[in-house]
């Protein structure tokens, strides 16, 4: 994990530090590999993440496929909190994943989340001292190159200590 801070504070000021992140999170979640998913800002509260509008990720109608939307959303939500809360003490597992399609892609989306750190203290932080898991609300919106708004993603992530974790 502490490689994963490490490589998502290179990127913040270096493309060279975006392209390694890339290359690291291919290996690390080959499942989404194939899509191309790129990270192409990294800021203090967040990130902006890309995905070219390649073959393999077209429906039948030449349009963007709803999964690889869905799989976009949750990969910039996700790496935007592991990112925002800088911990490897936290457990962070989606709980579920709500879609709502407006227009049909048919260029490269790009969509981009942040998340201050005054909802994080009062959202995650704070909840954590007292309870042993929260759930987090995240909302995205994906645009494509033309500004036309593609889709919206509400994620709810469920945030526990790794002490709380029961695998059996």
């Amino acid at each position: 994990m502490r490689k994963l801070f490490m490589l998502l504070d290179k990127a913040r000021n270096s493309s060279f530090g975006r392209l390694l992140l890339y290359m690291a999170t291919n290996r690390a979640i080959p499942y989404n590999r194939p899509h191309g998913i790129k990270i192409v800002e990294v800021n203090e509260n967040g990130l902006k993440a890309r995905m070219p509008y390649w073959r393999i990720n077209q429906n039948h109608l030449r349009g963007l496929h709803a999964c690889a939307l869905a799989t976009l959303s949750e990969f910039t939500a996700g790496m935007t909190l592991t990112h925002c809360i800088r911990s490897d003490e936290y457990r962070l597992i989606m709980k579920d994943l709500h879609m709502y399609y407006h227009y049909q892609g048919k260029t490269n989306v790009s969509v981009a989340c942040t998340i201050s750190k005054d909802r994080l203290e009062k959202d995650v932080f704070i909840p954590l001292k007292t309870q042993d898991a929260i759930l987090i609300e995240i909302e995205l919106e994906t645009f494509d190159e033309n500004q036309n708004h593609i889709c919206t993603a509400k994620v709810n992530w469920q945030i526990k200590k790794w002490d709380k974790v029961k695998s059996k």
